[in-house]
């Protein structure tokens, strides 16, 4: 029986993407993130977000959607004094009202470790073998 029901809600929840899918599939971001602002609200939506300059594009359009929505920064221990600034200033600039700040934990990056250099060597800031 629970299995029945887990079966039904899966099977629910793809009929329900790809009705999305089909609805959004030439969309502007900003009507995507108001649909899934519409579709989820905004208590089980956030947008995850590194605060560099490619992020300024993704949260000008979600702050002209809803700047409330929430942004969460994961902050690696590992940024420059940079990126924080800018950070500060695109939150000042858009208007950003609910930025929540997670710190590493465990399993996060650390120096050295292999996810790390990729990210890295996948921006050329370190040279490829």
């Amino acid at each position: 029986m629970i299995a029945q029901q887990g079966r039904a809600a899966e099977a629910a929840i793809l009929r329900s993407a790809q009705t999305l899918d089909h609805t959004l599939r030439n969309a502007s971001p900003a009507q995507v993130i108001d649909t899934a602002l519409k579709v989820v609200g905004r208590e089980q939506l956030a947008l995850v977000s590194s605060f560099g300059t490619e992020s300024a594009a993704l949260l000008k359009v979600m702050a002209d959607v809803d700047p409330a929505i929430p942004v969460i920064f994961l902050d690696t221990g590992w940024l420059f004094e940079e990126t924080l600034a800018y950070r500060d200033t695109l939150i000042a600039t858009l208007g950003l009202r609910d930025v929540r700040y997670q710190a590493a934990g465990r399993g996060a990056l650390t120096p050295g470790s292999r996810s790390r250099i990729v990210v890295f060597r996948s921006r050329r800031l370190l040279p490829y073998p």
